[in-house]
């Protein structure tokens, strides 16, 4: 996700990786990480497995790839069942379970079929003392698709539980350094399942998944301006608006279509529809970069100098703070709009309400944490960090209601991180952040050169890793 090419990041003119240390803004307005969500979120649930004596090799793949996500979501405490191990048809007793404080009993099971999996999981609630599940689910994918069916298994426990589904079988997208040049990449949610996506000799960025999943991306080719591209052959979108485009978003039905263009020095923003065409200016605001759509037709952006924050046209991000990278969550708490502030030399991620209310702050004092993205269930924020703490730099998932728990996914570096799409019949991630071409925070004025000469580019949000697109 970098290259030696460069970029002016015109999103951050004054962003605090350069400020005046006299004039850095005062972070106790921006309060302090709550370890519990606040005292607002509920006691972790004990959950458990059911152990088999005998697996086949699709569930010894399937359960473990259940209880990561399981764990992830932060949500539960993960137990070793006190008992068994059983036969896949053993009958359930909730008595000893309940003993050792479990509240929740999953067991996930796999029928191999000729061309397909069909993998179901039956979910006790101990509470109600009942020996039969509460919940049933079965998912049926091809056999070459069992992640992706164990995560909807994933899902489907989150939703027995809480009664909202979870967002697991989604997708990531980000761009990340290959040689000279920066190339897209792909992987599930839990990081696993990294895969190259396009040319890797271009420099890519922003990639966001529009229509039919297709994964859109800007490009650019020999140092060339970027351009608006689509899929793993990079085929170019014709655009009825003039400059080099930095910044990309769709709104989740994939019907319109939001770019942060550059032309003549200036950035500008411009909503269209999906196939590229009947655009309109949608703010003329100074450095306006990283637009991004939200639930109920709203819609997010970064402009000004310092930048910040502004939703459907007012500012929600915390004056005096250089601000960058909006994603919507649609959280179980409500509406929130995620984005980062530059604190002295670090990044951190705070959320507010769609009106700049309730500040929330979500990391402190643990380097840059950049380009969050949102799950499909809106519980989960991904983010890249520099943090030596935990287990160091990489890509995180980060539960909304219990920042603390945060968990790295990967410790690969990208430098762009577009966002999470679900797969077919599923919900999508997105995220909202594209960028540059430098490895550093967006929000500063960074100017490259490459072998062409001098290239400047506006790079709407993005450091390291940055989860850059969702879908709904």
């Amino acid at each position: 996700m970098k290259k030696s090419l460069a970029v002016v990041c015109l999103s951050a003119l004054a962003t605090h990786a350069h400020a005046d240390p006299a004039k850095v803004a005062d972070d106790t307005v921006l309060g302090t990480v709550d370890v519990d969500g606040g005292g607002t979120a509920a006691a972790l649930q004990k959950v458990a497995l059911v152990p088999f004596a005998e697996k086949s090799l699709a569930e010894a793949l399937a359960q473990p790839i259940v209880r990561r996500d399981l764990e992830l979501s932060g949500l539960f405490d993960l137990a070793e069942a006190p008992v068994g191990p059983f036969q896949r048809d053993s009958p359930i007793d909730p008595k000893p379970w309940r003993a050792k404080g479990i509240d929740v009993l999953a067991r996930v099971t796999v029928d191999e079929l000729p061309a397909s999996l069909k993998l179901r999981v039956d979910v006790w609630l101990l509470a109600t003392g009942k020996a039969e599940p509460a919940y049933t689910r079965t998912v049926e994918v091809k056999t070459a698709r069992a992640r992706l069916g164990a995560h909807r298994i994933a899902d489907a426990v989150l939703d027995a539980v809480t009664g909202r589904p979870g967002g697991f079988a989604s997708q990531l997208a980000f761009t990340a350094r290959v040689g000279k040049g920066q190339q897209v990449f792909l992987a599930d949610a839990d990081g696993v399942d990294l895969r190259g996506h396009g040319p890797a000799g271009d420099v890519a960025l922003c990639p966001a998944f529009g229509p039919a999943d297709e994964v859109f991306y800007a490009a650019s080719v020999d140092f060339g301006p970027f351009g608006l591209v689509r899929g793993p052959l990079a085929v170019k979108v014709p655009l009825p608006v003039a400059g080099s485009v930095l910044g990309l978003a769709f709104d989740a039905p994939r019907a319109r279509l939001a770019l942060a263009v550059m032309s003549d020095g200036a950035s500008q923003i411009w909503v269209g529809d999906a196939a590229g065409k009947k655009f309109e200016s949608k703010t003329k605001a100074a450095f306006a970069n990283h637009p991004v759509f939200g639930p109920l037709g709203r819609m997010a952006w970064v402009a000004g100098s310092p930048p910040r924050v502004f939703v459907d046209g007012k500012a929600v991000s915390p004056a005096g703070f250089a601000a960058n990278a909006p994603v919507f969550c649609d959280s179980p708490r409500g509406v929130l709009v995620v984005f980062t502030v530059g604190v002295g030399k670090d990044t951190d991620l705070v959320a507010t309400d769609t009106a700049g209310g309730g500040l929330l702050r979500l990391t402190q004092g643990q380097g840059a944490n950049t380009y969050p993205a949102c799950s499909p269930d809106g519980r989960l924020v991904a983010f890249f960090s520099t943090r030596t703490a935990d287990k160091g730099t990489g890509l995180y998932s980060m539960p909304l209601s219990a920042p603390a728990r945060a968990q790295r996914l990967t410790p690969r570096r990208a430098s762009r991180c577009a966002g999470r799409r679900s797969r077919p019949s599923e919900r999508h991630y997105r995220s909202s952040t594209c960028g540059g071409i430098s490895d550093r925070q967006c929000g500063q004025r960074t100017i490259c050169r490459g072998r062409g000469g001098r290239m400047t580019a506006i790079r709407p949000h993005f450091g390291h890793l940055r989860p850059c697109s969702i879908i709904k």
